[in-house]
């Protein structure tokens, strides 16, 4: 009888391990990536939205009460900390980041003195001067260096210590891959050596684990590429659809590339990643009448384009600045528009027209490289759709 009870026991015990191990594995496997809580307190069934608001805008309290009214989430700079709080004041509920260059410092930056004697913390062509930005007038960091990492975390961590109404770090210039556009530097790709190149995408991985190491609060990269969702819980897209340095005129992303980002959004927000989608487009500094017209028409593609691929509570769409030249301060009332929860995924309707049925509409966006347009009846109206634009269609 002792011997049947302790082998009853040892098997209880096994069992007992086993599903412990279970739950570890369950817990702590990479397979299954530990997603956040959602950041935002809001109606589930109304789309968020994002405003970038840099240099001094924010300044201004009419431009705070705007975004207080208006957004979820707004991206601030360094500088304009202070006024965190005021934001705060107006909206409870409204996050507020705070935007630092992981690979990228200006030398009127208030920290570059400090930076400025770590030559190694620069990255260096192979005439070994520092790699500049040409637009801008940058320079390069080098995120591998381990230097470099931890002053990045503790600038972080003293803002966000010195402003508790602070929720988070945008961190710009968190590319996937190191930039290799023509003319992107004030030299040639020529004389940017190969092993910076190579070992970029893995020294940003390790620069954002690092991060997220020592802060207890999130980051969302600026970067245009998706891997990195899994270190930070998301990322920001910015060039959705159609890039800020993109003229009016350009038709923006071909047709395969926009629905390559509509089903990134898709799949990370349906894993429960952050997602923010910004659009925008370069427009005069005194815009006509038709081209604030024209901008109206590309956001609302943009935004269109968005729906087709929101899937979860973590996508987030965003329209430029809050001083963009359009007039409209990053919002139009398309934005809140009550479409109700999606009913099902979004669909090839015929050529390069796609489309998306909501609990109160349905969206259309033709993708189109050849100009081409679509007509389509819904209840007995006709609608037609150019090329690279969307539309919403309520539905009785």
């Amino acid at each position: 009888m002792i011997q049947i009870m302790g082998k009853k026991i040892i098997v209880i015990t096994i069992v007992i391990l086993v599903f412990c191990l279970c739950l570890i594995y369950y817990y702590y496997s990479d397979e299954i990536p530990n997603y956040p809580k959602s950041l935002y307190s809001n109606n589930e069934k109304r789309f968020y939205k994002c405003i970038t608001a840099y240099d001094l805008t924010i300044a201004n309290p009419q431009n705070r009460q705007h975004i207080a009214n208006h957004f979820d989430l707004v991206f601030i700079p360094y500088e304009m900390s202070e006024y965190a709080s005021k934001i705060k004041e107006l909206n409870t509920d409204i996050k507020i980041y705070v935007y630092l260059a992981a690979s990228a410092i200006q030398d009127y930056d208030v920290y570059w003195d400090e930076v400025n004697v770590h030559d190694d913390w620069f990255l260096h062509d192979t005439f070994g001067n520092r790699i500049k930005q040409s637009d801008y007038g940058w320079y390069a960091m080098d995120v591998g260096k381990q230097g470099w990492q931890e002053f990045y975390a503790n600038q972080a961590m003293h803002l966000l210590e010195t402003y508790p109404s602070l929720d988070g770090v945008m961190a710009d210039e968190a590319m996937q891959y190191f930039y290799s556009y023509e003319d992107f530097w004030t030299i040639s790709n020529n004389y940017i050596p190969n092993s910076i190149k190579d070992r970029w995408h893995d020294d940003m991985a390790e620069f954002l684990q690092h991060f997220c190491s020592v802060i207890d609060k999130p980051i969302l990269p600026n970067t245009q590429g998706i891997e990195y969702a899994e270190i930070t819980g998301g990322i920001i897209w910015e060039g959705f659809l159609h890039a800020p340095w993109d003229e009016l005129d350009d038709p923006g992303y071909n047709e395969d590339e926009a629905l390559g980002q509509i089903h990134d959004l898709a799949e990370l927000t349906g894993q429960g990643y952050y997602y923010c989608a910004v659009s925008n487009a370069k427009i005069s500094d005194n815009p006509t009448s038709d081209e604030i017209e024209q901008a109206h028409e590309l956001m609302q593609y943009c935004f269109c384009g968005f729906l087709l691929g929101v899937n979860g509570p973590n996508a987030v769409f965003g329209w430029g600045e809050i001083d963009a030249n359009d007039n409209s301060k990053g919002y139009y009332p398309e934005m809140d528009t009550e479409i109700g929860n999606p009913k099902t995924d979004y669909y090839h309707v015929e050529g390069s027209l796609y489309g998306r049925d909501f609990e109160n509409a349905s969206i259309f966006v033709n993708f189109s490289d050849d100009n081409k347009s679509y007509s389509i009846t819904i209840e007995g109206v006709e609608y037609s759709i150019k090329a690279k634009t969307g539309i919403i269609v309520f539905i009785d």
